[in-house]
């Protein structure tokens, strides 16, 4: 996918570090999907409340444009998150990727497996997006025996 595609679209993913989960405002990427509850601090010291958790797979792109679904696991639907979704660095690297932040002209953050990179995220003003494309499958990571595999699960496990 082209990084262009995404360009002014809702569904971004955004990396980020701060963040303990995967979060997602929206319902229709979900798959395995259940309710929950739970309260998440926020950087303003306010609050937003998760109403659901569940499973997103989404296609990364790596720097030589080579697609790979990912399964995203425990991932807290919030509805009052807006138009991006957020992808916890710290779940990635749980799940024994490892994320390399770039600098340089590019400034790129690399996510790597086994040493392979199996995506990146292209630094737009002050966030990383991951190069995705948001969409639901209506299939389970658990079921699926053509994802990548990373962690417990396929996919990325309970990191993407």
């Amino acid at each position: 996918m082209a990084a262009s595609k995404q360009e002014g679209e809702s569904g971004h993913s955004i990396l980020d570090s701060g963040v303990r989960h995967h979060i997602s405002s929206q319902p229709e990427l979900f798959t395995d999907f259940k309710t929950h509850k739970g309260s998440i601090s926020i950087a303003n010291r306010g609050t937003i409340k998760a109403t659901g958790i569940g499973e997103i797979w989404i296609p990364v792109w790596n720097g030589k444009g080579e697609g790979t679904p990912i399964c995203r696991q425990e991932v807290l639907y919030v509805p009052e998150l807006g138009a991006y979704n957020l992808v916890s660095v710290r779940c990635i690297q749980q799940a024994g990727t490892t994320v390399l932040f770039g600098s340089g002209p590019k400034q790129e953050a690399s996510i790597r497996f086994n040493g392979d990179e199996i995506a990146i995220a292209e630094r737009r003003r002050n966030s990383y997006l991951l190069l995705a494309e948001a969409q639901g499958t209506g299939r389970s990571c658990e079921e699926d025996s053509t994802a990548n595999t990373a962690g417990q699960a396929k996919g990325l496990g309970t990191l993407m």
